[in-house]
Protein backbone atom coordinates (compact mmCIF):
# COMPACT_ATOMS: atom_id res chain seq x y z
CA UNK A 1 0.00 0.00 0.00
CA UNK A 2 1.33 3.57 -0.80
CA UNK A 3 2.47 5.40 2.11
CA UNK A 4 0.43 9.01 1.01
CA UNK A 5 -2.97 6.85 0.24
CA UNK A 6 -3.30 6.69 4.31
CA UNK A 7 -6.97 5.09 3.77
CA UNK A 8 -7.72 1.94 4.25
CA UNK A 9 -8.90 0.74 1.02
CA UNK A 10 -9.84 -2.78 1.56
CA UNK A 11 -12.47 -1.54 4.09
CA UNK A 12 -13.72 0.69 1.80
CA UNK A 13 -13.66 -1.58 -1.13
CA UNK A 14 -15.55 -4.43 1.29
CA UNK A 15 -17.94 -1.89 2.39
CA UNK A 16 -18.77 -0.90 -1.31
CA UNK A 17 -18.76 -4.13 -2.58
CA UNK A 18 -21.60 -4.74 -0.44
CA UNK A 19 -23.96 -1.71 -1.71
CA UNK A 20 -22.91 -3.03 -5.50
CA UNK A 21 -24.41 -6.49 -4.15
CA UNK A 22 -27.12 -4.87 -2.02
CA UNK A 23 -25.80 -7.34 0.46
CA UNK A 24 -25.33 -7.15 4.16
CA UNK A 25 -22.22 -7.88 6.12
CA UNK A 26 -20.05 -6.69 9.16
CA UNK A 27 -17.08 -5.05 8.28
CA UNK A 28 -14.44 -5.44 10.36
CA UNK A 29 -11.16 -3.25 10.84
CA UNK A 30 -8.77 -4.92 13.86
CA UNK A 31 -5.81 -3.97 14.94
CA UNK A 32 -4.49 -6.35 18.02
CA UNK A 33 -7.24 -6.29 20.51
CA UNK A 34 -8.60 -3.27 19.09
CA UNK A 35 -11.38 -3.35 16.68
CA UNK A 36 -14.27 -1.02 15.18
CA UNK A 37 -17.01 -2.58 12.67
CA UNK A 38 -19.12 -1.20 10.47
CA UNK A 39 -22.34 -2.54 10.01
CA UNK A 40 -23.64 -2.72 6.57
CA UNK A 41 -27.66 -3.61 5.33
CA UNK A 42 -28.02 -3.48 1.56
CA UNK A 43 -25.12 -1.14 1.73
CA UNK A 44 -26.07 1.21 3.98
CA UNK A 45 -24.26 1.90 6.58
CA UNK A 46 -26.92 1.01 10.08
CA UNK A 47 -24.50 1.23 12.79
CA UNK A 48 -21.02 0.66 13.95
CA UNK A 49 -19.32 -0.50 16.62
CA UNK A 50 -16.02 0.05 18.92
CA UNK A 51 -14.11 -1.26 21.63
CA UNK A 52 -12.07 2.24 21.94
CA UNK A 53 -12.21 3.59 24.87
CA UNK A 54 -12.50 7.66 23.03
CA UNK A 55 -15.30 5.98 20.88
CA UNK A 56 -18.10 5.92 23.87
CA UNK A 57 -20.79 8.04 23.78
CA UNK A 58 -20.60 8.50 27.18
CA UNK A 59 -17.05 10.52 26.48
CA UNK A 60 -18.43 12.36 22.99
CA UNK A 61 -21.38 13.94 25.93
CA UNK A 62 -17.85 14.51 28.23
CA UNK A 63 -16.19 16.26 25.36
CA UNK A 64 -19.52 18.47 24.35
CA UNK A 65 -20.40 19.66 27.79
CA UNK A 66 -23.36 17.55 28.22
CA UNK A 67 -22.40 15.40 30.66
CA UNK A 68 -20.28 16.00 33.84
CA UNK A 69 -17.27 13.93 34.02
CA UNK A 70 -18.00 13.00 37.04
CA UNK A 71 -21.48 11.20 36.24
CA UNK A 72 -19.93 8.98 33.79
CA UNK A 73 -18.47 6.18 35.75
CA UNK A 74 -21.26 5.86 37.94
CA UNK A 75 -23.86 6.26 35.41
CA UNK A 76 -21.81 3.60 33.17
CA UNK A 77 -21.75 1.08 36.16
CA UNK A 78 -25.55 1.83 36.90
CA UNK A 79 -26.52 0.90 33.90
CA UNK A 80 -24.39 -2.31 33.54
CA UNK A 81 -25.97 -3.15 36.83
CA UNK A 82 -29.56 -2.89 35.69
CA UNK A 83 -28.92 -4.46 32.68
CA UNK A 84 -29.36 -1.21 30.37
CA UNK A 85 -27.47 0.43 27.86
CA UNK A 86 -25.66 3.52 28.88
CA UNK A 87 -28.00 6.24 26.21
CA UNK A 88 -30.90 4.84 27.61
CA UNK A 89 -30.26 5.20 31.31
CA UNK A 90 -29.40 8.70 30.54
CA UNK A 91 -33.04 9.14 29.29
CA UNK A 92 -34.49 7.72 32.20
CA UNK A 93 -32.46 9.97 34.37
CA UNK A 94 -34.13 13.39 32.33
CA UNK A 95 -30.15 14.03 31.05
CA UNK A 96 -31.12 13.17 27.87
CA UNK A 97 -34.33 13.13 25.53
CA UNK A 98 -34.76 10.68 23.11
CA UNK A 99 -34.33 12.94 20.33
CA UNK A 100 -31.16 14.24 21.43
CA UNK A 101 -29.82 10.86 22.34
CA UNK A 102 -30.47 9.70 18.67
CA UNK A 103 -29.28 12.64 17.25
CA UNK A 104 -25.90 11.57 19.75
CA UNK A 105 -26.47 7.78 18.23
CA UNK A 106 -25.88 8.80 14.78
CA UNK A 107 -23.32 11.40 14.91
CA UNK A 108 -21.37 8.38 16.70
CA UNK A 109 -21.74 6.24 13.95
CA UNK A 110 -20.98 8.38 11.18
CA UNK A 111 -17.57 9.74 13.78
CA UNK A 112 -16.65 5.69 13.70
CA UNK A 113 -17.02 5.13 9.97
CA UNK A 114 -15.02 8.07 9.48
CA UNK A 115 -11.90 6.44 12.04
CA UNK A 116 -12.80 3.08 10.57
CA UNK A 117 -11.79 4.20 7.25
CA UNK A 118 -8.58 6.18 8.60
CA UNK A 119 -7.68 3.42 10.53
CA UNK A 120 -4.88 0.88 9.22
CA UNK A 121 -5.43 -2.79 10.25
CA UNK A 122 -6.70 -6.26 8.73
CA UNK A 123 -10.27 -6.26 7.30
CA UNK A 124 -12.68 -8.87 7.31
CA UNK A 125 -16.36 -9.26 6.49
CA UNK A 126 -18.42 -11.25 8.43
CA UNK A 127 -22.32 -12.48 8.49
CA UNK A 128 -24.83 -9.66 9.78
CA UNK A 129 -25.85 -10.16 13.26
CA UNK A 130 -29.05 -8.09 14.22
CA UNK A 131 -28.33 -4.30 15.92
CA UNK A 132 -30.24 -1.56 16.83
CA UNK A 133 -30.10 0.91 13.50
CA UNK A 134 -28.56 4.58 14.56
CA UNK A 135 -28.62 5.77 11.08
CA UNK A 136 -28.77 4.83 7.09
CA UNK A 137 -26.29 5.80 5.28
CA UNK A 138 -25.29 4.69 1.78
CA UNK A 139 -21.68 3.67 1.70
CA UNK A 140 -20.97 5.50 -1.12
CA UNK A 141 -22.12 8.78 -0.11
CA UNK A 142 -20.43 8.30 3.07
CA UNK A 143 -16.95 8.05 1.46
CA UNK A 144 -17.55 10.92 -1.06
CA UNK A 145 -18.43 13.36 2.12
CA UNK A 146 -16.02 11.98 3.84
CA UNK A 147 -13.45 12.80 1.08
CA UNK A 148 -14.74 16.39 0.94
CA UNK A 149 -13.44 17.52 4.16
CA UNK A 150 -12.04 14.71 6.46
CA UNK A 151 -9.49 12.49 4.54
CA UNK A 152 -6.52 14.79 3.37
CA UNK A 153 -5.93 15.78 -0.28
CA UNK A 154 -2.27 14.12 -0.85
CA UNK A 155 -4.57 11.02 0.35
CA UNK A 156 -6.99 11.51 -2.71
CA UNK A 157 -4.45 12.90 -4.84
CA UNK A 158 -2.31 9.66 -4.43
CA UNK A 159 -5.02 7.41 -5.55
CA UNK A 160 -6.27 9.49 -8.92
CA UNK A 161 -1.96 9.24 -9.67
CA UNK A 162 -2.19 5.89 -9.17
CA UNK A 163 -5.49 5.18 -10.92
CA UNK A 164 -3.36 7.30 -13.88
CA UNK A 165 -0.40 4.82 -14.00
CA UNK A 166 -2.71 1.83 -13.92
CA UNK A 167 -3.73 2.64 -17.45
CA UNK A 168 -6.95 0.97 -16.70
CA UNK A 169 -10.27 2.37 -16.70
CA UNK A 170 -14.12 1.33 -16.92
CA UNK A 171 -17.10 3.74 -16.67
CA UNK A 172 -18.20 3.99 -13.22
CA UNK A 173 -22.07 3.20 -12.31
CA UNK A 174 -22.57 6.47 -10.18
CA UNK A 175 -26.22 6.11 -9.16
CA UNK A 176 -25.29 5.40 -5.38
CA UNK A 177 -22.48 7.98 -5.18
CA UNK A 178 -25.46 10.75 -6.39
CA UNK A 179 -27.26 9.92 -3.51
CA UNK A 180 -24.22 12.44 -1.70
CA UNK A 181 -25.90 15.50 -2.97
CA UNK A 182 -23.26 16.40 -5.37
CA UNK A 183 -21.38 19.81 -5.93
CA UNK A 184 -21.39 21.51 -9.13
CA UNK A 185 -18.14 20.03 -9.73
CA UNK A 186 -18.48 17.07 -8.74
CA UNK A 187 -21.88 16.92 -11.37
CA UNK A 188 -19.32 18.09 -14.06
CA UNK A 189 -16.73 14.68 -13.09
CA UNK A 190 -19.82 12.64 -13.04
CA UNK A 191 -21.34 13.81 -16.54
CA UNK A 192 -17.85 13.68 -18.30
CA UNK A 193 -17.47 10.12 -16.86
CA UNK A 194 -21.30 8.50 -17.97
CA UNK A 195 -20.84 10.31 -21.27
CA UNK A 196 -17.76 7.90 -21.87
CA UNK A 197 -14.36 10.53 -21.45
CA UNK A 198 -11.60 8.31 -20.84
CA UNK A 199 -10.10 9.07 -17.49
CA UNK A 200 -6.91 10.33 -18.94
CA UNK A 201 -8.80 12.93 -20.76
CA UNK A 202 -11.09 13.65 -17.05
CA UNK A 203 -7.76 14.33 -15.73
CA UNK A 204 -6.37 16.59 -18.37
CA UNK A 205 -9.49 18.96 -17.98
CA UNK A 206 -8.25 19.73 -14.56
CA UNK A 207 -6.15 23.24 -13.91
CA UNK A 208 -4.23 23.22 -10.65
CA UNK A 209 -4.95 27.12 -10.22
CA UNK A 210 -9.21 26.75 -10.41
CA UNK A 211 -11.25 26.69 -7.46
CA UNK A 212 -12.32 23.53 -8.36
CA UNK A 213 -8.94 21.51 -9.20
CA UNK A 214 -9.22 20.07 -5.34
CA UNK A 215 -13.02 19.32 -5.25
CA UNK A 216 -12.80 17.40 -8.47
CA UNK A 217 -9.72 15.44 -7.54
CA UNK A 218 -11.24 14.54 -4.32
CA UNK A 219 -14.14 13.60 -5.96
CA UNK A 220 -11.83 11.27 -8.36
CA UNK A 221 -10.27 9.77 -5.27
CA UNK A 222 -13.36 8.98 -3.34
CA UNK A 223 -14.52 7.32 -6.45
CA UNK A 224 -11.10 4.93 -6.69
CA UNK A 225 -10.89 4.52 -3.06
CA UNK A 226 -14.77 2.67 -3.85
CA UNK A 227 -13.70 0.68 -6.73
CA UNK A 228 -15.52 2.62 -9.21
CA UNK A 229 -13.27 3.39 -11.67
CA UNK A 230 -11.05 -0.05 -12.40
Amino acid sequence: MFEKILVNLEFVRASARLLETSESGRVVVAVGDAQRVAHVVRGYLVHATSNLPKDRIGDMLVAERRLDPALLAPIAAEAARLGLLFGDLLIIDGLLTPEELAGFLERQALARFERTLLMKGAVRVEPPLATRPTTRRSIAALVVDLFREKVPFEAAEALVLERLRASIFRAPRLAHVREARLTPPELEVCKQLERGDAFQKVFDTLEPERAEFQPKVRFLGALEALGLLG
